[in-house]
């Protein structure tokens, strides 16, 4: 019985030598993806920013078209309104 007893000792340590070292890889794999998460999430977002800092000057520039453009309508506006007013 003792032999038994000390063989399925050595059997049980062994798969505990085994599970130890899955679970060590497991966890140095959940911490290397958490990492490299935050990194691609980093390079997103900072890509974003140097993106709108880069092309500021062109929104810029369209907004301020826009803003010609919108104050032609209003000039075009007030011309027609005041023909129409002149007319009898």
């Amino acid at each position: 019985m003792e032999s038994e007893d000390r063989e399925m000792l050595k059997c049980v340590l062994e798969l505990s030598e085994s599970n130890h070292k899955m679970l060590k890889k497991m966890h140095r794999n959940l911490l290397l993806h958490r990492i490299f998460s935050v990194l691609y999430w980093a390079l997103i977002i900072g890509a974003t920013v140097g993106l709108y800092y880069y092309l500021q000057p062109f929104f810029d520039q369209v907004s301020e078209i826009y803003s010609g453009i919108t104050g032609v309508q209003v000039d075009i506006g007030e011309v027609f309104n005041n023909l129409i007013q002149k007319k009898p």
